[in-house]
Order: C-alpha cells, then sequence, then structure tokens
C-alpha cells in the first residue's frame, strides 16, 4: 500500500485522537467516563432543596448545563477517536481520497 502525505490538519486530528485513544485504556478514564456519564443521564434537582420557584429553575439550569457539557465532552472524545481512525485510514491508503482530483 503506498503511504499518502497528510495535511498539517490532519496530522494535527491524528496526534490528538489517537492521544484520546490511549487515555480512554486507563482506569483513570473508566473513572472518568462514568461520572461524566453520571452527570449527562442522571443528574436531578431536589426541589426540597430549592428556596423557591426561581431558585429551582435557576438550579435546573445549571444542572442541565452540565449534564450537557458532560455529554459533549464525551461524544468530543469518540468524535476524535473517530477521526483520527478515518485520517490513518486515509495515510494508509486504505481508503480512496473522493476528493484528491479536484485538489490537485
Amino acid at each position: 500500500m503506498t503511504e499518502i502525505k497528510l495535511s498539517e490538519e490532519e496530522n494535527i486530528i491524528k496526534n490528538i485522537g489517537f492521544s484520546l485513544l490511549e487515555m480512554t485504556k486507563t482506569r483513570g478514564w473508566e473513572t472518568m467516563k462514568k461520572h461524566l456519564e453520571d452527570l449527562s443521564f442522571h443528574s436531578w434537582v431536589d426541589p426540597r432543596e430549592a428556596k423557591d420557584k426561581e431558585d429551582f429553575i435557576y438550579r435546573e439550569m445549571v444542572g442541565w448545563a452540565g449534564a450537557k457539557s458532560a455529554s459533549d465532552l464525551l461524544r468530543w472524545v469518540d468524535t476524535m477517536i473517530s477521526q483520527a481512525q478515518a485520517v490513518e485510514d486515509k495515510a494508509q491508503g486504505r481508503v480512496e481520497d473522493k476528493f484528491k482530483d479536484y485538489s490537485e
């Protein structure tokens, strides 16, 4: 197979993605991932703790923002790893660059 030269941006994507892939193989990541998943899908506000309606709404909004951020982070890690693997496949010639003729 012919190895294809990657652009600077593709090399950055590849480096970030494979660094994240290595991180996901650690026990620390498993702990962090579980925590982020819990924040994403198991966060509720206890209405008994709110002083009034405005406090409850504020806590709901802060909880939603935290859950959304945790979910976005998990999705970003997965996306970066997938992109790195796609770039590596391109570099190794395992996929055809459909836009090659247009860039030359």
